[in-house]
């Protein structure tokens, strides 16, 4: 997604290019993430990783609407990029971090 919000703030390509990035990682997001929590938590606790998860995820979709909303009107298109590109590449921080804990 850092690739696409780059494209989307750095150049003039069409948005579906980047539109198309993000329709691709997205549908990656669902098969990794869950995945990834058998190996994170005890098998004892898996229902509660589950879950954990979910409620995370679903605040997410309930909080940065508001706050990206609150960014494009005060500040502009170009911070609500900016704020996609910086929480992308946190992501891929964690990312690493997360593959380095499993290793």
């Amino acid at each position: 997604m850092s690739v696409a919000h780059s494209l989307f703030l750095f150049t003039y390509i069409t948005p579906y290019v980047g539109m198309a990035i993000i329709g691709i990682a997205w549908s990656q997001f669902g098969s990794t993430i869950y995945t990834c929590i058998p190996k994170l938590v005890k098998p004892m606790q898996l229902g509660t990783g589950i879950g954990m998860i979910l409620v995370s995820n679903n605040l997410s979709y309930l909080i940065y609407p508001i706050i990206v909303s609150q960014i494009r009107i005060n500040y502009g298109f170009f911070a609500t990029i900016s704020f996609y590109l910086v929480n992308s590449l946190v992501s891929v921080v964690f990312s690493m971090l997360l593959l380095e804990a499993l290793a």
